[in-house]
């Protein structure tokens, strides 16, 4: 992955997340929440790949809300066919981890995962940005395999 982040920049990094989730959890607005961790001097601005969510207050009360949701007591639940697409060059989600937890709670014969080398969040790439290559087809493929029954 491009912009791999060194030990002490990435120990870093999530110290300044921590910092920003737990002042979301305590600021129901995105001005209230620049203001504090202005305050507070946290460098939020420089989080790789999270800038979006200091620019909008939608945004910012959306990830208030998500941010600390553990989805795997939901996803263990699942008893339909479970297709997870992954951009290796994601920098906002880690795939790796993305793809770990998604192992651990979701059952094997249901979980087929597809990562994609160039993709990044939104599994776009290059200039103008477009879907990487495979990445349409492959979830057609999959709503076939799943609605005939015949995914392996």
């Amino acid at each position: 992955m491009a912009n791999k982040l060194t030990a002490d920049r990435q120990a870093d990094a999530l110290a300044t997340y921590d910092a920003v989730v737990a002042v979301m959890s305590e600021c129901p607005t995105l001005e209230e929440g620049l203001a504090q961790l202005d305050a507070a001097h946290v460098p939020y601005r420089e989080l790789p790949g999270l800038k979006f969510i200091f620019e909008e207050p939608e945004i910012w009360q959306l990830s208030a809300k998500i941010f600390d949701y553990d989805p795997g007591p939901a996803l263990s639940h699942i008893r339909a066919p479970v297709l997870a697409v992954f951009g290796a060059a994601d920098e906002v989600t880690p795939p790796e981890e993305s793809i770990e937890a998604l192992r651990h709670a979701v059952q094997p014969q249901l979980l087929h995962v597809e990562a994609f080398p160039e993709g990044d969040h939104r599994l776009m790439c290059g200039e103008p940005p477009r879907f990487v290559d495979g990445y349409l087809d492959g979830i057609a493929s999959f709503v076939r395999a799943a609605s005939s029954g015949t995914l392996e």
